[in-house]
């Protein structure tokens, strides 16, 4: 069995692709977030993390809400992007990142030797799991899955050019849980990226439909 995060989401309609890019979008914008927080002061909500690492081992999911079963937790990604997109309080860094984990989809796209290294060690991982999914409820758990997420993603994903430059406070990017932590929010971002790319997104279609996106967060805020 393989796991796969392409190419596994059939077309559906217009205003259902609209809010499934959206969560989507917020989810990598949640990684961002948390990204420039940690860097910069080491903190931030562990729970905004928890859902983004569930949703790497889901793989064929029929629709975003099988990735993200409460989308709750990632209010934080809504009201981050929202601020992003009417340009409030604009973060020049997590923009940054956006674009790289872009960028790294596509380099991903075309090196089959680490995206099938990634696959296998998905799984092995995955089979570590007692009923199918991660207990977040050992508080620990957080940082024994990041550090072995942030392991994959050195020996995999740092490998593709260009690299992800991360800017932050250097007492805490030294810290290895801390760098840990970062290195699996771009994971979990990179895996939102090919979500939000599967069901239809892209950059042009943030710049026309800016105030489509924006109602559709305020809609999934209000729910």
């Amino acid at each position: 069995q393989q796991m796969s995060w392409r190419g596994y989401c059939n077309k559906t309609r217009s205003m259902k692709n609209l809010e499934n890019q959206t969560i989507a979008l917020a989810a990598i914008y949640q990684s961002c977030y948390i990204i420039k927080e940690i860097a910069w002061t080491g903190k931030f909500n562990e729970k905004d993390l928890e859902i983004l690492i569930s949703a790497i081992f889901i793989t064929n999911p029929s629709s975003v809400y099988n990735v993200f079963n409460n989308i709750r937790h990632l209010d934080t990604g809504f009201k981050f992007l929202k601020d992003q997109l009417n340009g409030n309080n604009v973060n020049e860094e997590a923009k940054e990142y956006f674009s790289a984990l872009v960028q790294l989809s596509k380099g991903l796209e075309k090196n089959e030797t680490i995206t099938a290294k990634i696959q296998e060690e998905l799984l092995v991982l995955k089979s570590s799991f007692s009923n199918e999914e991660i207990d977040f409820g050992d508080k620990s758990e957080i940082n024994n899955q990041s550090l072995k997420i942030s392991t994959l993603y050195t020996d995999t994903l740092s490998k593709i050019e260009p690299r992800i430059i991360i800017i932050g406070d250097n007492q805490y990017l030294k810290d290895p849980l801390v760098a840990a932590k970062i290195r699996t929010s771009l994971f979990a971002g990179l895996r939102s990226v090919f979500l939000w790319k599967n069901f239809g997104g892209s950059n042009i279609k943030n710049f026309f439909y800016k105030s489509n996106i924006i109602n559709e967060i305020d809609r999934l805020l209000a729910t």
